[in-house]
């Protein structure tokens, strides 16, 4: 999304989400986090709640998020569960489960610096067009650690709602090399194949034929996916372990092991070196003469 910046903001949980009749919706949970004056981190020095709230720096807003219960670590999901099962007030249940959880600190990137965070035809008309597969290519080729991952988001956009968790973008990554390198069937039978199409689609008489737009980062992954599965593209795994982006499509029926030259050359490099460091561990007596 244009002009966004994004940022990793600590948060903590501060009770059931409810309904406005005050009634629990569901199993989710509200997680509150600071947005500090131009985007500022404030000094977390302590992950307790209480003085998180009380250090937070001048014209600090506390905003809330929705985060699922089964987020939680094991044993606090298992005492919040007890919480909620007791049939208490719910002002004792939010409590108990802000005591639960006050030593259980998330952690979230959050976009700043635009209007809406969510995905709508109207927005998704305002900016230009971007490349989703080159975007997939630096998502394929992203190391997933927060610094890495706010510049990939700081220079493609929305992610799929207004704060996303690092897993998740770990997660879908893993997915996305599985779906490239797997029979499309698996892919097909996840829902991540049709993320939801709320964006704009048109159809046009010459290539591609058909549009789609979206301001949402993940879901034009998504889709980029779902396109070149459709079309038969068949994908590969680099033989180079470390190589950065090891997922590639093969454009011949030639049997690839190597995404590149390169990485082909570095790892013949690499067993020649290995090669020799093993020979002069030989004994003198037993190496192989030269010709």
């Amino acid at each position: 999304m244009k002009n966004t910046i994004w940022t990793d903001l600590s948060a903590y949980i501060a009770g059931v989400r409810r309904r406005e009749d005050g009634s629990f919706h569901g199993d989710d949970l509200i997680a509150e986090f600071v947005v500090p004056k131009a985007c500022e981190r404030s000094d977390e020095s302590s992950s307790a709640r209480e003085r998180w709230r009380r250090d937070l720096p001048p014209q600090s807003v506390i905003s809330s998020l929705t985060f699922p219960l089964e987020g939680l670590p094991e044993s606090e999901w298992d005492q919040c569960v007890e919480a909620l099962e007791s049939g208490d007030d719910p002002d004792e249940i939010d409590d108990r489960i802000r005591n639960i959880c006050c030593r259980f600190e998330l952690r979230f990137l959050v976009p700043f610096g635009s209007e809406s965070y969510v995905p709508t035809p109207e927005l998704a008309k305002q900016f230009p067009l971007a490349d989703a597969w080159e975007m997939r290519g630096d998502f394929l080729r992203l190391e997933c650690q927060y610094e890495s991952t706010i510049a990939f988001l700081r220079k493609w956009g929305e992610w799929d709602r207004g704060y996303v968790q690092l897993d998740e973008i770990r997660n879908l990554q893993k997915r996305i090399r599985v779906a490239l390198t797997s029979p499309a069937e698996s892919w097909f039978e996840d829902s991540l194949s049709v993320p939801g199409l709320s964006f704009p689609q048109k159809r046009i008489p010459h290539y591609p034929f058909f549009t789609i737009r979206t301001t949402s980062c993940k879901a034009a992954l998504c889709i980029t996916v779902t396109s070149d599965l459709l079309r038969g593209v068949k994908f590969g795994l680099c033989a180079r372990p470390d190589c950065p982006q090891p997922v590639f499509a093969r454009e011949s029926n030639h049997d690839r092991v190597f995404c590149s030259q390169y990485c082909g050359h570095l790892e013949s490099v690499r067993r020649n070196r290995a090669a020799k460091r093993r020979m002069k561990r030989l004994p003198k007596n037993i190496r192989p003469k030269r010709t």
